[in-house]
C-alpha cells in the first residue's frame, strides 16, 4: 500500500513540477510620486489656458525613469500599438488638465499576444511599474472613464 501512494505522490509531483508557474502580468503603483514634465501653465496669447492632451509615457526604468512620451489623442482605437522602447519597465498617463478621458488605455506583456492578457491602466497621474515587461498598448473606446488623480477624486 505505500508502494503505490509514494508511486502516486512521486506522479503528482513530477506532473507539478512540470507545469511552468509564472507571475500573472500585473501593474504595480509606484511609491515614487508621478511628477509631470512640464516648464510651466499652457496658457495661450489671451491669458486664457489652453488644454494639454493627455499623453502616455514608456519608461526604460522603473518608477518612470527615461521616459519616451507619447500622444494618445491621435490613435487609432481597438488597435495593438508597438510601444518605444520596447521592452518597457512602467508606464504612466500624463494627464495634466485633469479632464477624464472617453477612452480606457491598456497594456500588453513581454511573452503575450495583443490583445490577449491586456490589463487597463486604472487612473492618470500615477506611475506603474509592470512586472514582467511591456511591450505594447491599446486604446478601447468602449472602456470606464479613467479615474483621476490630482488633489482628490473627482
Amino acid at each position: 500500500m505505500f508502494k503505490k501512494l509514494a508511486a502516486v505522490i512521486l506522479v503528482v509531483v513530477t506532473v507539478a513540477s512540470a507545469v511552468p508557474f509564472g507571475p500573472a502580468p500585473a501593474l504595480i503603483p509606484s511609491l515614487t510620486p508621478f511628477f509631470d514634465i512640464g516648464a510651466g501653465p499652457n496658457i495661450t496669447e489671451n491669458g486664457l489656458s489652453a488644454v494639454t492632451p493627455p499623453t502616455i509615457l514608456f519608461c526604460s526604468v522603473a518608477n518612470c525613469v527615461n521616459c519616451f512620451r507619447l500622444s494618445i489623442v491621435d490613435r487609432q482605437f481597438q488597435t495593438c500599438l508597438v510601444a518605444q522602447p520596447n521592452p518597457y519597465t512602467s508606464v504612466g498617463i500624463s494627464n495634466p488638465d485633469g479632464r477624464y478621458l472617453d477612452y480606457s488605455v491598456w497594456v500588453s506583456f513581454t511573452g503575450s499576444t495583443c490583445p490577449g492578457n491586456l490589463v487597463q491602466i486604472p487612473k492618470t497621474n500615477v506611475c506603474y511599474n509592470l512586472t514582467p515587461t511591456g511591450k505594447g498598448w491599446f486604446l478601447r473606446n468602449t472602456g470606464t472613464r479613467l479615474e483621476l488623480r490630482r488633489g482628490g477624486r473627482r
